[in-house]
């Protein structure tokens, strides 16, 4: 059995470069790393700490690290070895880290995770550890360990952190404790006691199998170096201890999970010790190989893919950073800071490594602060990988425009020289883009807009640039985030500005300085900024951030070994906003836990809103039955839904309706409970959808079904009653209104409760007839006599008429001439027509009397009646009506005929005979043709 499988904590990812003979690095108390090839029994110093300032003071351990380094441990630093130069750098104080240990131990998985160990008074304490960010990601107990076996200690610790492993060599057997399910393993050898060994460290050739290096005592003689095959127990001694006193052991492969291996730089040019590669970029130089002469290590399998990763793509990320291949085609990219190439050359290792060496890595940065970056390249073959990295050092070169800056100015400032903010020992040869106003490097206020403004130095195909800001000092104000700040519930936040950035500054409770404290108790905040004689008060607003229970409760997950994966996101319904992390992490490195791969136990879930954390625990625990979470279901009424599982995830589904399948249709006529059970490997899901029948939508009555619209007028129906209204393609909301102004049957929908509902409303709009009803009569006032009678047109189904005066009378007499207003009137509209009496000329001539041409008797109120006017006062005496061959057809007497009469006459053209008396008694006739229309 192999105790080197891998897996993966999640934390921090590297890769490493591995040396082939079995090379031995170790710690002595005289503060010396020495390291030796045992095949041949030559030593040599590879770096020392004669002052105890870094590494050598307590020694506790060492351990290669996947970029390339070695990384110490004693009772107060954590000190990282350049092995290639012997230069050697405190990481940082373990008192910064709230870290009190003696003997610590270091555990670095392949994938650079780091994992501190070590006592103090009896306890065993581990905390998982950020190398970059120098920074403890969490703890764990290991102190159960002791207390069930006493072979863990200093000196004789085995690290298999890839398997969640670490181990105490005893003299026969080497004891695995698994520490995220807190279980031991023991492996047996049938060697004597006098073939013990302590201080292992584990060595992975290529291909070969894993030992276990370290220190041999042997009793009355020298002590050995000695080797110890884990798959095997063969026990094999090496050269003769130069140092007695070895405290810590490591080998370039004691991280190693798998015994294939992808060696980036094979003759070591560039000094990366553990199979991976070194190389510069500079501002200039952007583009560097991804490795140099590669060599694989396939072990008689061959390569399916090969992925490259971007360690730290995000931290910071780059506005340009990518893998390209110069003379073949790219690699995909599947992320952002993932690229896959698949293998097409089958067994071709030659045209394998003539692809990888077209490989370039590019990153655009400017900031000499950033940090290196590292490319991580894996090799997979079968179900096996191994992983590389390429260490990326960044410079700066000779053109160097200086760094970015904010240029802050008073708007009184006639210019300003942009010359005077670059950075200390800049060239002044560049020149600014865009152009200013007043030409070269001179700002002008007022005539040059605020904004980003380029210093450019350029040598020959070598270019840099600074980003200038300028801005007036109230913009600079408006853009510094501290009108509003959010605090923690019961903490306070430091806020301020960039050091040195104004000339003075003020703070609400009197204070100076670049920064201050703030919390929610303090009232009256304010800051006080002052610059180039400017002084400008911004007032602050404390917002309080509550974060308890942001990340719910405490909860335990059951989840089934065969089962699929779960997401913790969905399943603790975490929002998008949350920044959220889990400890131990999980092994694809996000919220998604995989039975499969991650262990039962314990997790810590840390959720971040802004800067507040809220931290509860998740127990995971494995059984055969699982819960089927199944979204809820809303449905109106009347209607049916179709709702399902994951499409071929599952063995066999059963629904509650006998349904089988991945799929099924609940309705609101079904009856509960709405079960569903699924099987798949094994493993048994239940669950039970939750069903809300939502109630019928009623339209409130006073949406009217029918409506009447008065000719140029508009109309409104309120929306209430409703959640909103669909009308002609618009959405209206409760307090807007339907505004109508056309005659149509409309369609309105109206929702409620995510459900609807429509009604038909029909609109009609009653046309002015005013016109129809429009006279103008001539009158003859000077011959008149009593005066001149105007009658009303007789009330119908559709109107009824009323002088506009108010006069009761449907007929009155007038005396003189003008326009006498009346009005038409419906139950819904008013309009106003009018009889316009004009006269006083030719009065001398013959009286004209006027008969209609044509008559109408349709029943709608115009031009149903036959009526005779006449400029003069006149007595209609009687009207006769006769056929076109000279028939009478009807006689009435007075100056009207009604509709009744000519209801009854067929249409056509017929002869109108009216008989008056004209002034002084004259009795006069007046013959014309009428057209009877229908």
């Amino acid at each position: 059995m192999k105790y080197y499988i891998p897996f993966t904590i999640g934390f921090f990812l590297f890769t490493f470069a591995v040396a082939y003979s079995q090379d031995m690095y170790y710690g002595v108390r005289d503060r010396v790393i020495y390291t030796e090839d045992l095949s041949e029994c030559n030593f040599q110093t590879v770096a020392s700490d004669p002052g105890g300032k870094s590494f050598g003071k307590k020694l506790g351990d060492i351990a290669f690290h996947p970029d390339g380094r070695i990384y110490a441990i004693n009772d107060s630093l954590i000190s990282s070895i350049n092995v290639h130069n012997g230069e050697s750098e405190i990481v940082t104080p373990l008192a910064d880290q709230n870290i009190d240990i003696r003997f610590g131990t270091l555990l670095i998985s392949e994938e650079g995770d780091v994992l501190i160990a070590g006592q103090k008074k009896q306890i065993l304490s581990g905390w998982f550890f950020d190398l970059r960010e120098l920074s403890v990601l969490g703890t764990i107990d290991l102190n159960w360990i002791l207390e069930s076996s006493n072979i863990i200690g200093n000196g004789s610790l085995y690290s298999e952190l890839n398997k969640k492993y670490i181990g105490g060599v005893s003299n026969q057997e080497l004891i695995l404790y698994n520490i995220n399910k807190q279980t031991t393993e023991v492996l047996e050898w049938n060697n004597t006691p006098e073939q013990a060994i302590f201080g292992a460290a584990k060595s992975l050739p290529p291909c070969g199998e894993a030992v276990l290096l370290g220190f041999n005592p042997v009793i009355g003689v020298a002590s050995n170096y000695a080797g110890l095959n884990v798959e095997t127990g063969e026990f094999t001694q090496y050269c003769n201890v130069v140092e007695t006193n070895t405290l810590a052991y490591a080998t370039p492969t004691d991280f190693r999970r798998s015994t294939l291996r992808i060696d980036l730089d094979k003759d070591n040019s560039s000094g990366h010790i553990t199979a991976g590669y070194y190389d510069t970029l500079t501002t200039c130089s952007k583009e560097v190989p991804v490795m140099d002469d590669v060599e694989l290590y396939t072990c008689g399998q061959e390569v399916d893919s090969i992925s490259f990763r971007l360690r730290y793509y995000d931290i910071p990320r780059l506005p340009e950073e990518r893998i390209y291949s110069e003379d073949f085609a790219d690699p995909e990219q599947t992320s952002p800071d993932r690229y896959v190439w698949k293998n097409i050359h089958r067994a071709d290792e030659d045209k394998i490594k003539e692809y990888l060496r077209s490989l370039r890595y590019q990153a655009d940065w400017t900031d000499p602060d950033e940090k290196e970056r590292v490319v991580m390249t894996t090799m997979h073959v079968g179900e096996d990988s191994t992983t590389s990295w390429s260490v990326y050092q960044l410079e700066t070169d000779e053109v160097y425009a200086g760094q970015d800056t904010t240029i802050t100015y008073c708007p009184e400032d006639i210019s300003l020289e942009l010359i005077d903010y670059l950075s200390s020992g800049v060239s002044t040869d560049g020149r600014i883009e865009p152009e200013l106003d007043a030409g070269g490097t001179v700002f002008t206020p007022g005539k040059d807009a605020d904004g980003d403004y380029l210093y450019i130095l350029q040598n020959m195909d070598c270019a840099d640039t600074a980003v200038l800001t300028v801005e007036s000092l109230e913009t600079g104000l408006e853009d510094i985030g501290l009108d509003t700040v959010t605090v923690c519930s019961s903490e306070r936040v430091r806020i301020g500005f960039a050091p040195g950035k104004y000339d003075s500054i003020e703070w609400w409770d009197g204070s100076t300085g670049d920064s201050t404290w703030i919390s929610a108790d303090d009232t009256g905040h304010f800051v006080i900024v002052n610059q180039d004689g400017c002084g400008i008060t911004v007032p602050i607003t404390v917002i309080e951030q509550d974060v308890q229970g942001i990340a719910g409760r405490d909860t335990t997950i059951q989840y089934c070994a065969g089962g699929t994966v779960i997401d913790l996101t969905k399943i603790l319904g975490l929002p998008d906003e949350y920044s959220c992390e889990i400890i131990p992490a999980l092994s694809n490195g996000s919220l998604i836990f995989d039975p499969a791969v991650d262990a039962t136990g314990t997790y810590q879930l840390m959720a971040r809103i802004k800067s507040c954390t809220d931290t509860i625990a998740i127990v995971m625990e494995e059984t055969m039955t699982q819960e089927l979470v199944l979204d809820p279901v809303r449905l109106c009424a009347g209607t049916s839904q179709r709702i399902g599982l994951v499409q071929g995830v599952y063995d066999q589904v059963i629904w509650w309706n006998g349904d089988s399948g991945d799929s099924t249709t609940i309705s609101n006529m079904d009856t509960g409970p709405f079960t569903v059970e699924a099987e798949k490997d094994g493993c048994t899901y239940q669950g039970e959808v939750d069903l809300t029948i939502v109630p019928e939508v009623v339209v409130p009555d006073y949406y009217p079904e029918q409506l009447t619209i008065c000719a140029g007028e508009t109309q409104m129906i309120p929306v209430s009653g409703l959640d909103s209204v669909l009308w002609e393609n618009s959405i209206y909301y409760p307090g807007e209104d339907i505004i109508l102004a056309s005659e149509r049957n409309h369609c309105l929908r109206g929702y409620q409760g995510g459900c609807f509902t429509e009604m038909a409303i029909s609109v009609e709009v009653m046309e002015d007839p005013s016109a129809g009803y429009q006279k103008t009569i001539d009158w003859c006032s000077q011959s008149a006599s009593g005066g001149l009678t105007l009658k009303l047109p007789e009330d119908n189904a559709n109107w009824r008429f009323r002088w506009a005066d108010g006069t009761d009378s449907t007929s009155r007499t007038i005396c003189s001439t003008g326009r006498y207003p009346f009005l038409i009137i419906s139950d819904s509209c008013e309009y106003t027509s009018f009889f316009e009496v004009v006269g006083d000329a030719d009065c001398d001539e013959e009286c004209i009397v006027s008969i209609p041409n044509a008559i109408t008797p349709n029943g709608d109120g115009i031009n149903d009646n036959l009526e005779v006017f006449s400029e003069c006062a006149i007595k209609v005496i009687e009207i006769r009506i006769f056929d076109k061959w000279g028939g009478e057809l009807y006689r009435v007497q007075g100056g009207e005929v009604q509709a009744s009469v000519w209801a009854n006459l067929l249409p056509g053209m017929v002869m109108v005979q009216v008989m008056y008396e004209a002034g002084q008694g004259v009795v006069k006739t007046e013959v014309q043709g009428v057209l009877v229309v229908k």
